[in-house]
């Protein structure tokens, strides 16, 4: 049975790059653990930056975070990399590694300063890498990879942060059908292990097809937030997008048409 407290909170917070620029505006919100929770909305409402809040890159300028009920302040940089785990919508790699030396790299929050990863991080990529499907491929160069292999190599990356919560940042946007439902799958399996997802979007088929549970984002505020079933309506998308939006499930398929 799931946790019924929040494994993240935020209350009242509120964000701006520019002192009369707010980018958030007094967002309270609660993410449950062990479940997959899509954000979304349209580009430019302030998704990516809600997940820098929560990785404590970016400070906000009142309210608080919480992880577990403990303030995201009082954490080390070293706690929270291992808790938290972020898979960017893509990343430059500038050298030749191959796959398993790319998610050793998410081995760096339990390594001392200058430390060598040792045999039980090489195990514990292998495990990562097992996990995303991609065990054949360990030898192969990141760079020589496809965009879906690319995408399922940064879940891997970070899942050997042993993360508690893992935040995405639209996964699946420059893949082909095929590959996102590659990436779905093992979000899926993640959750099922345990594992608190949070993917950002702007595409409600996808968060339909994923998630549990919606926040709906738009212009730095929330228009609401819950289960799936009562927060993707026609009303509640049309306000998100500016625009009418329809959304029915159709033999229990999810139907969103705007």
């Amino acid at each position: 049975m799931k946790n019924a407290s929040p494994i993240l909170r935020l209350e009242r917070i509120a964000f701006g790059y520019a002192e009369d620029v707010p980018v958030l505006r007094e967002i309270s919100l609660a993410i449950n653990p062990g479940a997959l929770t899509a954000i979304l909305g349209p580009n430019g409402g302030g998704k990516t930056t809600l997940l820098h809040l929560l990785l404590g890159w970016l400070k906000p300028r009142s309210g608080a975070l919480f992880i577990n009920d403990r303030p995201l302040d009082t954490f080390t940089n070293r706690e929270r990399s291992r808790l938290l785990g972020l898979v960017p919508q893509s990343e430059f790699i500038p050298f030749e590694f191959t796959l398993l030396e790319y998610v050793l790299l998410g081995r760096a929050p339990y390594l001392g300063a200058l430390e060598m990863p040792g045999h039980r991080d090489v195990d514990e990529a292998r495990r990562s890498i097992e996990r995303v499907g991609l065990g054949s491929l360990s030898r192969r160069p990141v760079t020589h990879m496809s965009g879906g292999e690319r995408q399922l190599a940064l879940i891997a990356r970070a899942l050997a942060q042993h993360p508690a919560i893992l935040l995405l940042d639209e996964p699946t946007s420059h893949l082909d059908l095929a590959n996102r439902r590659r990436v779905r799958d093992v979000l899926r399996q993640l959750v099922a292990d345990g594992i608190t997802v949070v993917c950002t979007t702007h595409d409600p088929a996808l968060a339909a097809d994923m998630a549990e549970a919606i926040i709906l984002m738009r212009a730095g505020e929330i228009v609401a937030a819950g289960p799936i079933e009562t927060t993707l309506t026609s009303e509640k998308l049309s306000v998100t997008y500016g625009l009418p939006v329809t959304a029915r499930r159709v033999e229990g398929e999810w139907l969103i048409t705007s």
